[in-house]
């Protein structure tokens, strides 16, 4: 089992490896498993865009510049994007926010649901379908892709696992 932390992006085609993210908040993991070519990774990504930030870091920290990344890192292990497909956990709005107004535009629910919107732009422009999804809410997650299968499951706190 290989963990996969904020900022980072891991892909395999060993069929006994097991790539997963843990502590998902407002973070939002992305699977992405090619079935033809038996190829998958995990991005862990915590903001979703790179423009927004001056002092930009790593681009695996935004879904618009590392998403592209994941499916590049994909197609060197011979994947193809016609035949990738995504699913996507986290995105939570792990703190309250009473009252909203003016103050909340940086709120983690803001930021969680801003990330879900950006992982799913990105995967558009990059022609990768989403077939399954655990986001939103109020609660952690970890996300679990198994290479050998491709199936991914996720994990939310207190909650039994589910495949997604």
């Amino acid at each position: 089992m290989f963990n996969v932390g904020i900022a980072e992006l891991k892909t395999s085609r060993d069929p006994g490896d097991t790539l997963m993210a843990l502590g998902l908040g407002s973070c939002v993991a992305v699977s992405v498993y090619d079935s033809a070519a038996r190829v998958g990774g995990v991005l862990h990504f915590m903001l979703p865009c790179a423009k927004e930030h001056e002092s930009r870091g790593s681009p695996l920290k935004f879904a618009d510049t590392a998403v592209p990344m994941l499916l590049e890192e994909l197609e060197r292990l011979g994947g193809a994007r016609g035949n990738m497909v995504a699913r996507l956990a986290g995105g939570a709005s792990m703190f309250p926010n009473p009252g909203g107004g003016a103050g909340s535009a940086g709120s983690s629910g803001d930021v969680g649901r801003r990330n879900v919107a950006a992982d799913h732009a990105s995967l558009a422009q990059c022609g990768v379908r989403v077939a399954g999804e655990e986001t939103g809410g109020h609660r952690g997650r970890t996300l679990k892709l198994e290479i050998g299968t491709g199936r991914t499951f996720v994990r939310s706190i207190g909650e039994p696992e589910k495949e997604i």
